[in-house]
């Protein structure tokens, strides 16, 4: 049987740290987890979408019969452990170096082409 005050306190810790770690702060967990898309590894979406199941199935008391405690609480902790351990700074560090660098591709082989049009032209 699911007990729901621990299962509505795990799922707001899991909305909490979506909201800090990846910016997803608007809706439920399922919601905030398919904003965080990419970001997060298919089997975290996976137990994150399952806790927002069986956040919807605690309040039937026949189908949370069905659900295992221990389900739950692997989940929950897989999760939150996988969220806990995302670094903000780095993340943004790792965005910031990857669009420099996209645009020092563009620049040196927009470089090139300009001296491959000069060298064409005879300018050089």
């Amino acid at each position: 049987m699911i007990n729901t005050t621990t299962l509505t306190a795990d799922i707001e810790r899991l909305e909490t740290l979506l909201a800090d770690k990846l910016g997803a702060r608007r809706g439920n967990l399922a919601r905030r987890a398919a904003k965080a898309g990419r970001r997060l590894p298919k089997w975290v979406r996976r137990d994150l979408e399952f806790l927002s199941q069986c956040g919807h199935i605690a309040g039937h008391p026949q189908l949370a019969s069905t659900v295992e405690p221990a389900m739950i609480a692997r989940a929950v902790e897989r999760s939150a452990r996988h969220l806990s351990a995302i670094d903000v700074k780095e993340r943004r560090i790792k965005l910031a170096l990857g669009i420099a660098a996209g645009l020092i591709v563009q620049f040196v082989i927009l470089f090139a082409v300009a001296v491959a049009v000069m060298r064409w032209r005879g300018l050089i």
